[in-house]
């Protein structure tokens, strides 16, 4: 009757006998649309329910609404204004749980969380006093018991539809049974005392959360310890805000008497961030544990919310200082009461970016240890592209610098303009690197480019392109190279955008040769990637190039140890964070994304600037066969080995 196998949304059994599959189908369809019929059924209660003074939540008291009047709000608008926030909220439960429907409709563990978050979207505590309404209770008490059963379930199988261990089977029956049963016994669990309702969440969650423990720690593989950490984000998230919940009603105690603060908690803070923006993270979290849709991920995520979560909770702050500040003077003189409110805006308005940018550097540098703040990552990642966007500046051909008279433009680098050069003397062609004017006036650029030099002439090796000079001509500073005709990797990638294994063999084994030498030499690269490769036409040797941030192994110091070392599809972890020691590995990293590029035509991590910062750090690579099938496995498993993120676990050399 079911089949078991591996699937991409981690749910492994399913109905082989297509009459169960067209059932379970059926099913899933009939209790959706009477969950939204009651749903639809239940909105004009809930609307006029917020309308009227009284306690259920979210009402207001006759005070409030005659506030609101003071306000020039109407006493609808701030019932539309919960109701749409309250939608939102079921609205992301039961998308997120027709959408995984959707993707695995054939899938009985898929169809459980799907229905469980469709059920416990809609029948949310908000919406139940309103429900009970619709005049039709057996079926609501019908749909309420199913809810409760799915999350039992659910919590037990989560994340792959299994029993694990077998004999947890056992507890969620039983707890089914206990949810059909103890109501028509022990009454409805909303009017037991609070020790017995204490006591039973206990025997509810204990085994199920040992269950996952157990789950997570000796039988979860590394994708679904990823997928459980998504889940508990989302509860996470939900305790934080009834934790936060009770420390601002404890701190202000207004917030719970009817009163302008009340009013204000209920529409800026309670409503759209505690209920709404920190709950419907839940359904999400599950969709994408679920889907495994950017799985490693997570990490970005939280720290998005540390950032806004800490920005907004501050500014929050300020708005509610400010307020009373504003309308007790506005009090004083008698002005319009809407005064404070728009004065606390424009002040949170005006503060918003510079705490935001504040906050995001605390928080990754302190903690997250990253070597430079995601923002300036961004921005330099941002320049570089267009960098590589505008056309070359030639504006240098024609004129001479030194013993050199410029010829034509080759190209450009990080740091300046290449040109070809011929020496007035000896006639032989050079390639002039030449400092990009707005940078020479940069200190620390200048002390880099001259580092290049000094570094990349103590080099002497066939693979690695030759420094004869170092020069300035007034404002303009120079490094004389040896010049090599022929096409950078960068470059050929895009014109054939995968190399075979036999030709990107020779080129990464001299790129390999090219970096031993220079780690013997106490030398590391830290800039490893196609565009700084160049094959010399004739013989196709591959020649590695561009020393810009290349650090002396025994150096005490770097020139640029404040910003992200390297470029950031090519960074190893060690570059990335701060407070880490780099040696020639880094090196090996960059070389494992330069030949998985080379043979997958594709980088193994995609995104987003702050997706691939964290993806360096945490994800695992794609199975370069994924992209090139025909890969043997030896090579794939050296370029996987190459890209491990402890530099311990890479190759040496």
């Amino acid at each position: 009757m079911t089949a078991s196998s591996a699937t991409e949304s981690g749910y492994t059994t399913r109905p082989t006998i297509p009459i169960v599959l067209l059932l379970m189908r059926g099913l899933w369809g009939l209790l959706l649309l009477l969950a939204i019929y009651f749903l639809f059924q239940a909105l004009p209660a809930r609307f006029a329910q917020l309308q009227q003074s009284g306690d259920r939540l979210y009402q207001l008291d006759s005070t409030e609404i005659a506030l609101l009047t003071d306000y020039s709000v109407s006493v609808s608008v701030y019932a539309a204004y919960n109701l749409l926030f309250e939608l939102v909220q079921m609205g992301m439960f039961v998308v997120v749980g027709i959408g995984l429907f959707v993707r695995r409709s054939d899938e009985y563990g898929a169809v459980l969380v799907s229905l469980t978050l469709i059920l416990n979207g809609i029948f949310a505590p908000a919406t139940l006093y309103a429900l009970a309404q619709t005049g039709q209770p057996s079926q609501l008490v019908l749909l309420e018991t199913l809810r409760r059963i799915l999350t039992v379930f659910f919590i037990y199988t989560f994340p792959d539809g299994r029993f694990v261990p077998s004999w947890t089977r056992f507890p969620a029956v039983i707890w089914s049974l206990a949810i059909l049963l103890l109501p028509a016994v022990a009454g409805a669990p909303g009017n037991w005392s609070p020790i017995v309702q204490g006591v039973m969440v206990l025997l509810w969650l204990g085994p199920s959360l040992g269950a996952q423990v157990y789950r997570y720690q000796r039988v979860a593989t590394r994708e679904q310890r990823q997928q459980a950490k998504w889940f508990i984000y989302g509860i996470g998230l939900i305790l934080i805000a009834n934790l936060l919940r009770g420390v601002l009603t404890q701190l202000v105690p207004s917030f719970t008497q009817p009163g302008p603060l009340r009013l204000l908690y209920y529409t800026l803070v309670s409503v759209p961030i505690l209920d709404t923006v920190m709950f419907i993270a839940l359904p999400i979290a599950i969709g994408i544990s679920i889907a495994r849709f950017k799985l490693y991920g997570l990490t970005l995520v939280v720290n998005r919310s540390l950032v806004y979560g800490a920005v907004v909770g501050g500014l929050i702050f300020v708005f509610f200082i400010a307020f009373w500040m504003v309308q007790g003077a506005i009090q004083l003189v008698g002005g319009e009461p809407t005064l404070a409110v728009v004065v606390a805006t424009a002040l949170i308005v005006a503060l918003f970016n510079p705490v935001r940018a504040r906050t995001q550097h605390f928080i990754d540098r302190r903690f997250f240890h990253l070597r430079s703040d995601l923002d300036k990552i961004q921005a330099k990642e941002r320049q570089r592209e267009l960098q590589a966007a505008e056309s070359p500046a030639s504006h240098l051909v024609g004129s001479s610098l030194g013993a050199y008279h410029l010829l034509r433009l080759l190209g450009k680098g990080g740091m300046g303009e290449v040109y070809l050069a011929q020496h007035q003397t000896l006639q032989t062609p050079t390639a002039i690197k030449v400092l990009s004017g707005w940078l020479t006036n940069e200190q620390n650029f200048r002390l880099r480019f001259e580092q290049e030099a000094k570094i990349a002439s103590t080099l002497n090796h066939p693979n690695i392109v030759r420094v004869y000079d170092l020069g300035a001509v007034d404002t303009t500073y120079y490094m004389v190279m040896e010049y090599i005709k022929g096409e950078d990797v960068g470059a050929l990638l895009k014109r054939l955008e995968v190399l075979p294994l036999a030709a990107a063999l020779p080129i990464l084994r001299d790129v390999a040769a090219a970096l031993d030498y220079a780690h013997a030499q106490g030398v590391i690269h830290r800039d490893v990637k196609p565009s700084n490769i160049l094959i010399r036409e004739g013989n196709g040797q591959a020649v590695l190039m561009d020393f810009g941030i290349a650090k002396l192994l025994d150096s005490q110091g770097g020139l640029t140890q404040s910003g992200l070392l390297g470029t950031l599809d090519y960074a190893s972890p060690e570059q990335i964070m701060s407070a880490q020691t780099i040696d020639g590995r880094a090196d090996i990293y960059g070389l494992g994304v330069t030949a998985y590029q080379l043979l997958t035509g594709n980088l193994p991590f995609k995104g987003s600037v702050g997706e691939v910062v964290f993806a360096h750090l945490q994800q695992p690579p794609p199975d370069p066969r994924k992209y090139a099938p025909e890969l043997p496995l030896a090579t794939a498993n050296a370029l996987l080995r190459a890209l491990l993120k402890d530099p311990r676990d890479r190759f040496a050399t």
